[in-house]
């Protein structure tokens, strides 16, 4: 049995996409990972993660976790660019590749997603928060690995800090 062209360009897509939020998935964001290293474009790095996102689910069903995730999901589409690489690569962790030549550019984007997302009531489970951490490609380190640990240490000071904010790293942008 032969497959269209199209059926088989629908079946790569879904090998790079998340079904529930249309997000890329991890396969997904490390191709465009690696496609923005090989094409030497300045990036930010921002990790994103649910704050108390298994009481949400503990509380409320995975049903409604799943509501709260494409509600997030949306809001992450509305606040960052067309060319930013929005993934979702864990349970309630995204990541989002934003070309920018400063941090300071995708610091605040994402401190106006936070910002929208904590003044949001979203019905049955109430007002839902993020902490972010955000790293850049080559500032902060030209190793890669480097810079993922990096943004990964700044989502977690973020969440040390008493969550919901935005960490970089950088003194005068920890919001």
């Amino acid at each position: 049995m032969q497959q269209s062209h199209q059926e088989i360009e629908e079946l790569k897509q879904d090998t790079l996409t998340d079904p529930l939020t249309g997000f890329y998935n991890r396969r997904g964001f490390e191709l465009f990972l690696n496609d923005l290293i090989s094409n030497k474009t300045y990036f930010a790095v921002v990790v994103l993660d649910i704050d108390y996102f298994k009481k949400i689910n503990d509380r409320h069903g995975h049903d409604m976790g799943d509501v709260v995730l494409t509600k997030v999901a949306g809001f992450i589409r509305e606040s960052f660019r067309e060319q930013d690489i929005c993934c979702r690569v864990g349970g309630e962790e995204f990541i989002i590749l934003a070309p920018v030549k400063e941090i300071s550019h995708a610091t605040k984007i994402a401190e106006r997603l936070r910002h929208k997302l904590a003044s949001t009531y979203l019905l049955e489970v109430g007002i839902v928060t993020a902490s972010l951490g955000i790293a850049h490609w080559p500032l902060t380190s030209s190793d890669i690995k480097e810079v993922l640990k990096q943004a990964d240490t700044n989502l977690y000071q973020a969440k040390h800090l008493g969550r919901n904010r935005v960490v970089t790293g950088e003194k005068s942008a920890q919001l």
